[in-house]
């Protein structure tokens, strides 16, 4: 694959390269070495995060910043060492407040190719603490949450995270109040979210609910956003996705699938105050009437469950429980309207920094249309795409127009060749 152009404008130039050394640390890909909390946070407030070819060098584009500063946002440079790490800001930033002279003596550090380093002592520790020390001395806005995050993931005394279980710790997810707050943004159907999320909180059954629907309606997007609501309430201070393929791999005998949904659904009860995101739960269901009865006894305990299903047949055939049918509320979604699908990519843009123009819009759904219907996925893809080569090329602020959508190379998978 080629490597992406230079970005040439100001403030956008590569990054100082680190040091080599048999010692360095490999911080290696942001999301993999920052807990997915702070990851979601960043870009929930318009923080790109920028690859370089530097494995030590972590790149931000448009960190917000408070008043005080002479830009609202900057670009900010973190370079790993052996055992700390150093951290640079746009050159051109200076302080306009009165009274901040531990900001003034901050820009006192080198300049080189448009960055400035900051003038403080190397900052220790691994990659989220430094991450929180350097917003912190900045006094960034999303400093305060970013520390909560932070030792939140790393609890004190330097102890694991609490476990979920053995089993649940495997086959499932903690899925962070950012990333929900993320899916609801962008979710086609706001008002459905709301309402599938009141379900989980009804004081008596059907207080657990099943979303069934075409593919490509978006079930997977929106359970992930049913879970904001709750979250922003304070109804559910934990939410597990998990993936119910996994739950039953390697499971040849119906006995094995409802042994490997027992030990779930046995970790996931012993959690207090959870909401069970299921992905496709039918899949642990088809073991034998067993299993139905596990996961009914287990929502009698106070699980609470928002489930997606992975097909309407498979479904239909569920319905036939009785049991089933009084503890779920099965919940019909629909394919997206052109209207939803378009206010949800003004949303996608709008969170990464940038504008999508009306006629871009149209573009992507028109780029996106398969058989007669709109592919909310692949809409989302192409947008996706575009407004990365956007802030690739011009940054924050620009506008996406329908030459940037047509300017995204198609994906093309070879063909097999065969045989006469």
């Amino acid at each position: 694959m080629a490597a992406p152009k230079q970005n040439k404008k100001k403030n956008a130039t590569a990054p100082p390269a680190p040091a080599a050394g048999p010692q360095a640390v490999l911080w290696g890909p942001l999301s993999e070495q920052l807990d997915e909390r702070l990851v979601a946070l960043l870009r929930a407030h318009g923080v790109s995060i920028v690859p370089t070819e530097h494995p030590r060098v972590v790149y931000l584009r448009a960190v917000p910043l408070p008043a005080g500063w002479s830009k609202p946002r900057t670009n900010l440079l973190i370079e790993a060492s052996p055992v700390r790490a150093s951290a640079y800001v746009d050159a051109d930033l200076e302080v306009t407040a009165t009274g901040k002279s531990e900001w003034k003596e901050m820009l006192t550090g080198r300049v080189a190719r448009d960055w400035r380093q900051l003038g403080i002592a190397q900052i220790p520790g691994p990659p989220g603490e430094v991450l929180c020390s350097v917003l912190e001395l900045v006094g960034s806005p999303i400093a305060g949450r970013a520390r909560e995050i932070q030792e939140a993931a790393q609890p004190a005394g330097g102890g694991e995270r609490p476990s979920l279980g053995r089993m649940l710790d495997v086959v499932g997810e903690v899925i962070c109040p950012e990333t929900a707050a993320a899916a609801y943004r962008t979710c086609f159907r706001k008002k459905l979210a709301d309402q599938v999320a009141v379900i989980s909180t009804r004081p008596a059954a059907p207080h657990s609910a099943v979303l069934w629907g075409p593919s490509g309606c978006g079930l997977g997007h929106l359970l992930l956003a049913a879970a904001h609501p709750l979250f922003e309430r304070g109804s559910r201070s934990l939410v597990v996705r998990v993936c119910c393929g996994k739950v039953i791999a390697g499971s040849i005998f119906p006995a094995d699938a409802d042994a490997a949904l027992m030990r779930m659904l046995f970790d996931a009860v012993a959690l207090e105050d959870a909401l069970l995101l299921l992905e496709d739960f039918d899949l642990c269901l088809g073991g034998s009437r067993v299993g139905r009865s596990l996961f009914c006894n287990a929502i009698d305990q106070g699980l609470r469950v928002v489930a997606t299903t992975a097909s309407e047949r498979r479904l239909a055939q569920l319905g036939d429980d009785a049991a089933l049918v009084r503890r779920l509320a099965a919940v019909s979604v629909g394919p997206p309207t052109y209207r939803e699908v378009a206010g949800a990519l003004r949303e996608l843009a709008k969170a990464d920094g940038v504008d999508v123009s009306p006629a871009a819009v149209q573009a992507v759904l028109n780029a996106s249309r398969k058989d007669g219907r709109i592919e909310p996925g692949a809409s989302m893809s192409l947008l996706g795409a575009a407004i990365a080569d956007v802030l690739w090329r011009k940054g924050t602020g620009a506008t996406i127009h329908p030459d940037d959508v047509s300017a995204v190379p198609p994906s093309e998978w070879p063909q097999e060749e065969k045989e006469e």
